[in-house]
């Protein structure tokens, strides 16, 4: 098993811009999080230390926080999209203006960046490749705001529909509860009207922390889901059957099998964003943790660099592995030691891997297969 890595084989980057957010998310690890008393954030001159020699893919988001909070996050785009380097974000949409959100779609905007004779992804690799940014949107007007506490539904789409009108690419992301299954063939619909290229539902896997916010008083049902939903190729999902627990299986690190590099909003590497967790917030402390042990040496990206920090993390490949084997360290278990249903299914998909319109007829099944 190929543990941890060498610097010439990263290709995946996962950053935390930000620990700030405007929402109060009743499962976010966040949520009431000693971790988040001190807003801290990149800067540009933090990323510009990262080695993009061999990077493909960056995708902003983290634990923490929402990287449209991060201040310089129009700065820190506009560098990544120079290199040609296919960026992700995700975020919950309800911050900034309607400007901002234009400019930034004409920023992630295919023609635009062409006509700034810079290079696009497609040039580059060959899967999922092209600039996007993702709206987690978990509801309509009268259902968003149960979970995504502190947000603005009309403000959100607003925010979208501006993003797109500038020439971005938009996918829609909706988190299942019982309280808005029955509007996830309408949300999809309104994502078609609206121009999203992709419409996903997506179950939670917070099960530790369900618990605590339903005794909180939040209602976050995830049973007796009986709602059914049909994708782009016409498949019929039955919910009830797809939120199902997850079965042991040997622990398999998908961060070195993804050749991905995670760092959080203070300058930590870590090979993933569970690592991360574990390591700043207080809910997983050196008591219920082995994570703090593991890290005992300098892994910020302002005081090492780069290359240091790679080399003490490949050093540690066959003690990794024996903890792996052991299952010795919770997160691990729970994020790479389970058989898990597939978490995400898309129920629209207008765009291919490289970043084309699919075919007519496939688009136009997406386009008008609308909920009679």
């Amino acid at each position: 098993m190929s543990i941890f890595y060498d610097d010439d084989v990263i290709k995946k980057l996962h950053i935390e811009l930000t620990n700030a957010c405007n929402s109060k998310c009743p499962l976010c690890v966040r949520t009431n999080s000693p971790a988040v008393e001190k807003i801290k954030h990149l800067t540009l001159d933090d990323i510009k230390k990262i080695n993009f020699e061999n990077l493909h893919h960056i995708l902003l988001c983290g634990n923490f926080g929402d990287p449209i909070l991060c201040p310089e996050i129009y700065e820190i785009c506009d560098y990544i999209i120079q290199k040609g380097i296919c960026l992700h974000i995700k975020t919950n949409g309800g911050m900034r203006d309607k400007k901002f959100w234009y400019d930034f779609g004409k920023l992630f905007s295919k023609k635009n960046i062409k006509e700034r004779g810079l290079p696009y992804p497609d040039e580059r690799v060959g899967k999922w490749n092209y600039h996007k940014v993702t709206f987690d949107i978990d509801g309509l007007e009268d259902t968003n705001h149960i979970y995504r506490i502190g947000t603005d539904f009309k403000k959100i789409k607003e925010n979208a529909q501006s993003f797109i009108d500038g020439g971005g690419l938009a996918g829609w992301e909706w988190l299942v509860f019982k309280h808005n299954q029955h509007q996830i063939m309408e949300a999809r619909d309104l994502a078609i009207r609206m121009g999203f290229y992709n419409f996903s539902i997506k179950k939670t896997r917070s099960r530790g922390r369900m618990k605590k916010a339903i005794k909180e008083g939040h209602d976050l049902n995830i049973k007796n889901i009986t709602e059914k939903v049909i994708d782009i190729r016409g498949n019929m999902y039955n919910l009830d059957r797809w939120i199902r627990d997850d079965e042991e299986i040997p622990v398999k690190c998908k961060g070195s099998d993804r050749k991905q590099i995670f760092i959080s909003c203070e300058g930590d590497m870590f090979p993933c964003c569970w690592w991360g967790g574990a390591y700043t917030n207080d809910e997983f402390n050196i008591k219920k943790s082995m994570v703090p042990s593991l890290i005992n040496f300098d892994n910020n990206i302002r005081t090492n660099t780069w290359d240091n920090i790679i080399k003490k993390y490949s050093s540690k490949k066959d003690e990794m592995k024996t903890n792996f084997e052991n299952r010795c360290i919770e997160e691990c278990n729970e994020a790479c030691g389970k058989k898990r249903t597939s978490s995400v299914t898309s129920l629209i998909h207008l765009y291919k891997r490289d970043g084309k319109p699919r075919n007519k007829q496939r688009r136009k099944f997406a386009l008008y297969g609308l909920t009679q």
